[in-house]
């Protein structure tokens, strides 16, 4: 790495656009790597600087560079992927990737670029907004890419939200991003797991929708974290009073203890919102072309044949139907197991 490369990275770190435009173009290698293995445009995303991922692209460098040296050669380190793991705040800088993408998609031919493109919708739609999965959608024609494990964006979203998410008005707003999203796609709402797939405690089954494994196991497993959470609370009530007892008190159990008790109103907070919300929103949308199916069952031409069993259903009949169903999957979500799994 020369000076020059040197003097660009620190151009960039300071947003200084005419350093930048005059040492872009005299680097003798503009994909050239740091010490910490950051080339310019890597730089540029964790800088979140706009103008010189402007500037960069311009000059034609690479989107899909891995850092070298790196133990584990990860895909999602690449530039393009780093910048959507940055979440909403890069939304204009990913949108700059993605339109640069759709001029170069066709030299992409190795292994990792395709990687890169089969993961480019699932984080898309994890960590950013829907305006840039649709954009991802169209570049690398992901709203139905499967990854190497068998699932789906929306599988892959839901895995990482309700499972993890230790943020519960982050939790919230990924998963309103998610009700848009499959609003305009809602046939992936139906989409089943390739194969069957171990994470962790969980295996996930082949032929599962992406809603029934969040109903069956991704909220199951939440619940039964509180519960240890509870668990360990109780316990650390116990100590603390057996220790007021003996006249000491512990600064590091009193922390514990309040620690404890905000992963639980958190965790309490995530399950509530997704069983309440999010569920039944889902569920609505992928009941949407049976309702508007039984609809034109009613109609007095579409629904005049001899075949048509449904002819004989009024407005009223249907919303009760349907209505039934929403009930259904949180009250008695085992009454359409067989439906979503």
């Amino acid at each position: 790495m020369g000076t020059n490369d040197t003097l660009l990275a620190a151009a960039i770190k300071e947003h200084n656009s005419a350093e930048i435009t005059r040492l872009a173009g005299v680097v003798a290698n503009i994909d050239s790597q740091t010490k910490k293995r950051c080339t310019a445009l890597y730089t540029a995303v964790e800088c979140n600087n706009i103008e010189a991922v402007v500037i960069l692209l311009e000059r034609g460098a690479s989107m899909n560079i891995i850092p070298k040296k790196r133990t584990y050669q990860d895909a999602s380190e690449c530039p393009i992927m780093f910048a959507l793991k940055m979440g909403a705040s890069h939304e204009e800088m990913q949108l700059l990737f993605l339109d640069k993408l759709a001029s170069v998609r066709g030299t992409w031919s190795s292994n990792k670029d395709q990687e890169i493109l089969e993961t480019i919708a699932h984080s898309a739609m994890l960590y950013s907004t829907p305006l840039v999965f649709f954009r991802a959608t169209a570049e690398s024609r992901g709203e139905d890419i499967y990854d190497k494990r068998g699932l789906n964006a929306l599988m892959t979203t839901l895995r990482q939200v309700v499972l993890f998410a230790n943020d519960a008005t982050k939790c919230a707003s990924t998963l309103e991003n998610v009700l848009q999203i499959v609003n305009k796609y809602p046939a992936m709402a139906w989409e089943c797991l390739k194969n069957d797939e171990e994470c962790g405690m969980l295996v996930h089954t082949k032929g599962s929708t992406a809603l029934g494994m969040l109903v069956y196991q991704f909220i199951p497993v939440r619940e039964i974290k509180n519960r240890q959470f509870q668990a360990i609370s109780e316990a650390l009530f116990e100590t603390h009073k057996m220790l007021e007892t003996g006249g000491s008190m512990s600064d590091s159990l009193v922390q514990h203890q309040k620690m404890n008790q905000t992963d639980i109103k958190t965790n309490s907070k995530v399950v509530l919102y997704v069983v309440d919300e999010f569920v039944p929103a889902l569920w609505t949308i992928m009941l949407r072309p049976f309702r508007i199916a039984l609809a034109m069952g009613t109609h007095n031409r579409l629904g005049s044949g001899e075949a048509c069993v449904v002819n004989c259903l009024h407005t009223d009949t249907i919303d009760i139907i349907f209505r039934n169903l929403i009930l259904d999957i949180t009250i008695a979500p085992q009454l359409v197991q067989h439906i979503l799994c």
